[in-house]
């Protein structure tokens, strides 16, 4: 299974986008990768990015 896909197949905008860099205040860029929310969501990856990234950890 693909997980993760670019702008080019993209099909709809229920999508998270990861890219380097600061961000610049644009969106679908061609060098980001995408996951679609369904597959962030199913494989817990929210829950794994959560423990690892400071600002999206849950607050109690």
């Amino acid at each position: 299974m693909k997980y993760c896909c670019t702008e080019s197949d993209r099909k709809g905008t229920c999508y998270h986008e990861f890219r380097k860099g600061k961000f610049t205040g644009s969106f679908w860029n061609e060098d980001s990768l995408l996951i679609h929310d369904y597959n962030l969501n199913s494989l817990h990856l929210a829950d794994i990015f959560r423990s690892v990234v400071p600002c999206m950890k849950k607050r109690l």
